[in-house]
């Protein structure tokens, strides 16, 4: 496992900089059969309100002493990208230090890229097929670097999938450790071989445009693998429940919510009362509208509706303004609306389940679509 100092890059979409409205956290160490870690990597990553990289600072210490230090500071000149990067090697001879600038220049269907004032490349991505694409002039190659599909990720070679606001690594052998501490705090655990690596952070960012994703293909070498898919993968809602059933390899995570087709939500709690789901909606600023698909709905088995539990009745509550409401929801498998409008602007909602409808073989509460917007 190599020890990688946390760098990326997102660019600043908005006008001018701006106060700083979002954040990332995080601390890295790595221990080699000792007690005391001997590397320790610690960022802080600011951006706007639009969740755009204003600022990053990264701090590294080698065997208790400083290392390196980097910072990276992010400008905007309508449509003119410009990128400045420092790297201070701290007990390194004079010379060492290491300053480079990025441009990327918003053609009309991609990105231009210099590296100072030479042109090395562009990048493209595709908003129908959720891919982005880097062409490098050098060699005369194309690469698709990031695809997403469902609730999986592709990204560098390396599969994630989400699941219950957790990116779980495909490619890994079971020696990874993933916790939720709360709904932004993160630990990740990695044990290979007698090096034993700790990752902890804490973030309120989330990407939403395909562009970042395609932007911080720049700096990709350079972000530790526990935090990438973060950074990188763009998600329009951000999912969480208090429980979601597994049964063996076959999980019923809230991330299913998103789409009409395909296995729904199951509470791992039995019938479910008392569950909590949790939407950060991002497509919309402020969602009027809760959509939901009662039950387990699958046209091959429409048997599965019935014998499965469905939700009766809902707890609404807007996070933001703290306002709530109840609802009653049909026992039907058309799609069903409610309002949110009295509940206030924001798009942080909870969803509490109070009461069911009862499956006529098991216990287990399903949900098929459940959105705002």
């Amino acid at each position: 496992m190599k020890n990688k100092i946390l760098i990326f890059l997102l660019i600043i979409k908005s006008v001018g900089l701006i106060s700083a409205q979002g954040f990332i956290k995080g601390e890295y160490k790595s221990y080699q059969y000792d007690s005391e870690p001997r590397v320790v990597v610690k960022d802080e990553y600011t951006f706007d309100q639009n969740m755009y990289l204003t600022t990053l600072v990264s701090k590294s210490v080698l065997d208790k002493k400083w290392d390196k230090e980097l910072n990276v500071i992010c400008e905007n000149n309508d449509m003119l990208f410009v990128i400045k990067m420092t790297r201070e090697k701290l007990n390194y001879e004079k010379g060492q230090n290491d300053k480079r600038t990025y441009t990327l220049k918003k053609e009309k269907e991609h990105w231009s890229l210099f590296y100072f004032e030479k042109l090395i490349g562009k990048l493209s991505y595709s908003a129908t097929q959720e891919e982005c694409y880097f062409y490098s002039y050098k060699s005369n190659s194309e690469e698709i670097f990031y695809s997403k599909k469902n609730n999986e990720f592709s990204l560098f070679g390396t599969k994630y999938v989400l699941k219950n606001g957790i990116f779980y690594d495909q490619n890994v052998d079971g020696n990874e450790t993933y916790k939720l501490k709360s709904c932004n705090k993160y630990e990740i655990n990695y044990s290979s071989e007698g090096l034993e690596s700790e990752y902890k952070f804490e973030k309120n960012y989330y990407c939403t445009d395909i562009n970042d994703t395609c932007l911080l293909w720049i700096l990709r070498n350079d972000i530790n693998p526990f935090l990438l898919p973060y950074l990188f993968c763009k998600i329009d809602r951000a999912y969480h429940s208090t429980s979601y059933l597994a049964e063996g390899t076959t999980t019923y995570e809230p991330e299913h919510l998103q789409r009409k087709d395909g296995l729904p939500w199951a509470s791992g709690n039995g019938k479910g009362i008392g569950d909590i789901i949790s939407i950060k909606e991002f497509e919309h600023e402020n969602p009027e509208t809760l959509i939901i698909m009662n039950g387990y709905q699958d046209v091959n088995h429409p048997d599965y509706y019935e014998k499965n539990s469905r939700v009766k009745t809902l707890k609404i509550t807007n996070r933001q303004t703290k306002k709530s409401k109840t609802i009653a929801v049909s026992d039907t498998k058309e799609e069903q609306r409610f309002s949110l409008k009295e509940l206030g602007k924001g798009g942080e909602y909870e969803l509490e389940i109070l009461d069911v409808y009862k499956g006529n073989k098991y216990d287990d509460l399903c949900i098929q679509y459940l959105v705002v917007e």
